[in-house]
């Protein structure tokens, strides 16, 4: 999982996107569009994804705040999940998240302004967020 940014047009506010992707079949879990998603935020989305689709073995992330919080930390230990961080500056040992973050950013961000987050998740959307992702 990673985050990609972005700022609205409207307010020049910051507009983050959660992607969740899963490493094996490629395929994209989440895409949320939010101005802030806090490690608690964060925490009910993957539990909530956890519901939906099963428990992983792992989660693969950078070294980003809502990623190192005990919080995060807690809920990964309560629930057997091993979480295997990058090493800071090496985001190619998180390659297939960046090259979706890439993805979206020129192939559906980089095209429109954005007013509103419900705007940038619609686009997410119309996208194809929720197909298989080529990245070979």
């Amino acid at each position: 999982m990673d985050f990609l940014s972005d700022v609205l047009l409207s307010n020049k506010r910051k507009v983050r996107v959660l992607n969740i992707l899963d490493e094996c079949s490629r395929k994209v879990l989440l895409s949320f569009a939010a101005t802030s998603i806090e490690t608690r935020k964060l925490v009910k989305i993957l539990q909530d994804l956890r519901a939906q689709k099963g428990k992983p073995a792992y989660i693969r992330c950078d070294n980003g705040p809502e990623f190192i919080s005990r919080i995060l930390r807690k809920f990964a230990d309560e629930n057997g999940i091993e979480i295997r961080f990058s090493q800071p500056g090496k985001p190619t040992q998180n390659g297939l998240v960046e090259r979706l973050n890439g993805t979206q950013r020129y192939e559906c961000l980089n095209l429109k302004y954005f007013k509103t987050v419900q705007e940038v998740q619609q686009e997410l959307d119309i996208c194809g967020a929720a197909r298989a992702v080529e990245l070979i």
